[in-house]
């Protein structure tokens, strides 16, 4: 799922990079202007958002006119000389730094070495070449962009969600049978955790783009309270994950439960990821009782901790109440995850 993803995305970039190269080659050819830096434009300035790549296109053109003046003072001064490349390399990092132009730093810098070899007087004609150039394939790239399949990451965001939940129940499962059954804490449960981050972390950046994407692409209000349940399931997630870290926090002589308590613990974590399987969230009167038996037992922890030692270090949770805690906590969540199902189908039953 998550290959099938990554592959739709490098194919529909890699079909918009093409159609942009092609077309600014052609305006190029047609004005009988040199397509290679228009060229150079076009690809850096194709975003993963039609939004993106207005804005960052507006920082790009003013700051390749920077590299441009500088790569052609440096060479009209010092000529095609090592010194001439430094400092239309720098000054045109530095200046475009100074102004806030950052997201055309690479283009700018790219256009200032890359003239240097080529520029022939006279020089006012070259800007004038460079600029057109320049801003036909930043715009080329943005039309591109904005009416070119136009990405979904909403419904990327839907398959990831999807992944993302199930693997949060096995991981669930995992982390707890080493807490349970071993005593001992395993690598690669930790990788398999810190790859569900890096994959949530993806997936809250296309929420991000799809907010800007909307800014320039019309949308339904189906499409609006699709994308508003995947955030919120998103974001349920982002605490259900957060809550599991704590598992990984415990220290290995912290892991002591005893055998009357292992069977609620096993009992809860197979029926919270039964839960996490099931699209619906739905929760069931048995998921209810198990979660009722395991608060009780939260309970009884919790007043058979003993009381603070002034005298010696003292830790204020044990274990046993952090497992507890983290399992509740989840189930807390999963309880926000039904709501937020039901009020989506509620909403969406009329379309």
């Amino acid at each position: 799922m998550i290959k099938k993803w990554v592959s739709k995305i490098r194919g529909e970039r890699m079909i918009k990079t093409a159609l942009a190269v092609f077309f600014t080659v052609l305006i190029c050819r047609f004005f009988e202007l040199p397509p290679a830096f228009a060229v150079i434009a076009a690809v850096v300035t194709l975003e993963p958002t039609a939004a993106d790549s207005v804005q960052k296109g507006l920082q790009r053109f003013p700051a390749t006119l920077i590299g441009t003046a500088l790569s052609l003072g440096s060479l009209f001064v010092f000529g095609q000389s090592a010194i001439a490349f430094t400092l239309a390399a720098v000054l045109t990092i530095y200046i475009c730094y100074k102004l806030r132009l950052e997201a055309g730093i690479l283009v700018a810098t790219l256009t200032a070495v890359l003239m240097i070899p080529v520029a022939e007087a006279p020089y006012l004609i070259e800007f004038i070449q460079r600029a057109g150039t320049t801003l036909i394939g930043i715009s080329v790239s943005t039309i591109v962009n904005l009416t070119i399949l136009p990405p979904h990451f909403s419904r990327m965001v839907a398959e990831k969600n999807d992944v993302l939940f199930s693997q949060a129940g096995r991981l669930l499962l995992e982390k707890m049978a080493e807490i349970v059954e071993t005593g001992e804490s395993k690598n690669y449960t930790r990788k398999r955790f810190s790859d569900m981050q890096r994959q949530l972390n993806a997936s809250i950046e296309l929420i991000s783009h799809q907010k800007k994407e909307w800014k320039y692409h019309r949308y339904s209000d189906r499409d609006m309270m699709f994308f508003t349940y995947q955030k919120e399931q998103l974001y349920a997630l982002e605490r259900i994950i957060y809550h599991t870290h704590s598992l990984f926090m415990l220290k290995d002589d912290h892991f002591n439960l005893f055998p009357e308590k292992q069977e609620v613990v096993n009992q809860a974590t197979h029926s919270i990821a039964n839960v996490l399987e099931q699209k619906s969230r739905n929760i069931t009167e048995a998921h209810y009782q198990v979660i009722e038996q395991l608060d009780y037992t939260f309970r009884q922890v919790q007043l058979d901790w003993p009381e603070t030692n002034e005298s010696a270090y003292h830790h204020h949770f044990s274990g046993e109440v952090i497992i507890l805690y983290v399992l509740l906590s989840i189930h807390d969540v999963l309880e926000e995850l039904e709501k937020i199902h039901a009020q989506y189908e509620k909403d969406t039953s009329g379309f």
